[in-house]
């Protein structure tokens, strides 16, 4: 009894704490998503069987997608009562979805040696029935600890539900007031998981993207500037501007100019130029896309990021076209305003 005590004392807890590095893939075109930080497992304490054993989590850290399990025993257990034996199940294994299904075909859970404190848990595929990892004495078969592994579904692709087209609005963000609300101006679709995400309106990311039609609006716009004398060295142009964290479309932002010409935003240069950029956006409809990213989240937590390029349709309503002349001059002397 004395032996089976001092046993039960030397378990302490078993800890979860995330190491490693996660795999990348990236991909253009047709809804890509961005796999360099899979989140998905989600790890949570589970039933524990006799004293002083126990759980404890923590969720994904950064890029994290492998997890370390470790049992921590008391300094003064000894070495021969230091054995674990870790095992892997589904669940509910009769579930619809786990039903024929291997769970080491989805994740693993590898001891660092035969009966060691540590042993490491690993996503290999996406699963939809929660996966149970239990931690066991070699000495005493009653001590155990468990967790429960969830897969964060992560966003497969987004979709506009305008045709798959993407409404560009001059001044106003991606889904403005020239839109319906997020909801309902996307569409998302999931990879197979146990737990819900949330796409987030404020992670909306995007750009203009076309080689040959912003490659021909740019120099458009920088051969304008240097009619204006502005040296290309200093003054520059991208009609391919990233906006990120779901910012306004602002013309300003597509314009790079040295911090000692503050005024370059009152000037005619950038007014003739902004003149020029809409214009050019509407005769050169067809020739560029926008491309748009979107990140879905548990907890606050990123699980992921998509993107896709969609047809862009340029909406200059909110726009009104710089009046480059403020007053009129006669030889008589006479001045209209």
């Amino acid at each position: 009894m004395k032996r089976i005590l001092r046993i039960i004392a030397c378990f302490a807890l078993i800890a979860v704490v995330g190491v490693g590095a996660c795999f990348a893939v990236s991909c253009k075109g047709n809804n890509s998503a961005d796999d360099k930080a899979d989140n998905s497992l989600i790890i949570a304490p589970g039933e524990v069987q006799g004293d002083m054993i126990s759980l404890l989590t923590q969720g994904p850290s950064g890029n994290t997608s492998e997890y370390t399990l470790t049992v921590v025993l008391n300094a003064d257990c000894p070495d021969n009562m230091k054995a674990i034996n870790w095992s892997i199940a589904w669940k509910n294994a009769s579930s619809t979805w786990a039903t024929g299904k291997v769970v080491t075909d989805y994740v693993t859970v590898t001891p660092t040696s035969d009966g060691a404190l540590t042993a490491k848990v690993k996503k290999l595929a996406a699963f939809g029935e929660q996966v149970i990892v239990t931690a066991t004495s070699r000495v005493v078969s009653s001590l155990k600890a468990t967790a429960t592994i969830d897969c964060a579904k992560r966003l497969s692709n987004i979709k506009s539900n305008n045709s798959n087209r993407i409404e560009l609005c001059v001044n106003d963000k991606l889904n403005g007031l020239c839109f319906s609300s997020f909801d309902k101006r996307f569409s998302f679709n999931f990879d197979v998981g146990t737990i819900a995400t949330t796409p987030k309106e404020s992670s909306i990311s995007y750009k203009l993207t076309g080689d040959e039609g912003l490659s021909y609006i740019n120099q458009q716009i920088i051969n304008l500037m240097a009619e204006f004398g502005l040296s290309t060295q200093k003054y520059s142009f991208n009609a391919g501007k990233l906006f990120d964290e779901n910012q306004m479309f602002r013309l300003i932002n597509l314009f790079t100019y040295p911090a000692d010409d503050p005024d370059f935003p009152n000037s005619a240069a950038f007014k003739a130029c902004c003149n020029q950029f809409v214009e050019l956006m509407q005769s050169e409809a067809g020739t560029y896309m926008i491309n748009v990213s979107i990140s879905t989240y548990y907890d606050n937590k990123l699980i992921n990021t998509v993107s896709d390029d969609f047809s862009c349709e340029f909406n200059s309503s909110k726009f009104t076209p710089y009046n480059l002349v403020t007053s009129v001059s006669f030889a008589d002397g006479s001045v209209i305003f």
